[in-house]
């Protein structure tokens, strides 16, 4: 591409314009018509309720029924008629499985981080069978790996009887757990 002289950006390429191309006719930038976009026509004005400049969106008395609301994470309704949610899994279980066999990830299998899960179990179980391989050459290496993996888990477990908001009050399909 070339400048014209002194280097000055071309006024008729669109690229070379300081904040995109010139407005349109009505004097305002308008922006790219999207695939599927449509202009409204001349006087459109937004539905009643959205937020128009300096005045205040009003929110509609039925907002808890709206399609999609979800409560808060952590929130549980306490009333006539409450359930726990019978697929959640155990907060209890999930912490003990994760301070007895952290080091194997059952934990994380448990409430289906199975990513983790594996890697913990492979980890474990991959020193040992290295150590084995060698006839001990690379004991060593399980003598890190292994505790570090069993603490790891300890500390996960811990996390899961403690935590009530964040990844470790989840299971992976970020149902809560249920005490």
């Amino acid at each position: 591409m070339t400048y014209p002289p002194n280097d000055q950006p071309d006024p008729q390429n669109p690229l070379d314009q300081p904040f995109g191309p010139p407005p349109g006719p009505s004097g305002r930038q308008d922006p790219p018509p999207q695939p599927g976009w449509q202009a409204q026509p001349q006087g459109w004005q937004p539905q009643q309720g959205w937020q128009q400049q300096g005045q205040a969106w009003n929110q509609p008395q039925d907002w808890q029924a709206q399609q999609g609301w979800q409560p808060q994470q952590g929130w549980q309704p306490q009333g006539p008629g409450w359930q726990p949610d019978p697929l959640a899994k155990s907060r209890v279980l999930a912490g003990i499985l994760g301070i007895l066999f952290g080091a194997l990830g059952v934990h994380n299998f448990y409430t289906g981080y199975l990513q983790i899960g594996w890697i913990q179990l492979g980890l474990t179980l991959g020193s040992t069978v290295l150590t084995v391989l060698t006839l001990g050459l690379f004991g060593f290496v399980a003598t890190i790996v292994i505790p570090g993996v069993a603490v790891w888990g300890l500390v996960e477990g811990i996390l899961f009887l403690t935590q009530r908001t964040g990844h470790y009050a989840v299971d992976a399909t970020g149902r809560p757990l249920r005490d």
